[in-house]
């Protein structure tokens, strides 16, 4: 599958310096792995990224390189040149993140692998084909020539496996598990990964389970 990275993004990204990456309310797996991904791969350019979140981190994503340095939305400034909106279809899935009073003249550039997205940035790459946005990523740090470290490729090995529950969903393709052994040669430990989000559930959970 050949998939065409935008030239506008690309160029939006490197005319910025101070960058918002922002994903969505209720956040899984690859919502955290995208954005933490995202901001790792944008400080190797030199950029000043920030990660931000509409809700507090999940406890269970703490693990990942990064998220203890995701802001709150009372912590969003105003001045950033760019904001990176990861792995959501339309703008309302900031929340409050996004406050249209304090930055509407802050152009929005969009990642995103549903088929549902509203195309809302001024540039956006939406990659229906892909199973996570993660996956997206990875392909985007062979595009702008930067060679994945451990941080960046156990938060995108996160967003590939908890969007495919480790590989059975049935957009798994041969082009996502190759994604996901090029993040393992990076450092990501698959059986980890693993073990750290879908095999852990609350105990909460099991009555419920039984109950099923």
């Amino acid at each position: 599958m050949t998939y065409h990275i935008p030239d506008d993004l690309r160029a939006a990204l490197h005319a910025a310096n101070h960058i918002l990456c922002v994903s969505h309310v209720n956040a899984d797996g690859d919502a955290y792995g995208s954005v933490l991904g995202m901001t790792h791969l944008l400080h190797r350019l030199g950029k000043r990224a920030v990660a931000a979140m509409p809700d507090p981190v999940i406890p269970d994503f703490t693990f990942l390189p990064g998220a203890e340095a995701i802001i709150a939305p009372n912590a969003v400034a105003d001045d950033y040149d760019l904001i990176v909106c990861l792995d959501m279809s339309s703008p309302d899935r900031m929340g409050a993140v996004f406050d249209p009073a304090r930055h509407a003249a802050i152009p929005l550039i969009v990642i995103d692998h549903h088929i549902t997205n509203t195309r809302f940035g001024v540039a956006n790459w939406v990659e229906a084909g892909c199973a996570a946005t993660s996956q997206m990523l990875v392909l985007l740090a062979a595009a702008l020539r930067l060679d994945l470290d451990r941080a960046t490729a156990e938060c995108l090995l996160t967003g590939i496996v908890t969007d495919t529950l480790c590989f059975r969903t049935s957009n798994t393709t041969p082009e996502v598990l190759e994604a996901a052994m090029h993040l393992q040669r990076a450092g990501a430990n698959l059986a980890e990964t693993v073990q750290r989000t879908l095999n852990r559930l609350p105990f909460s959970t099991l009555p419920l389970w039984s109950r099923v």
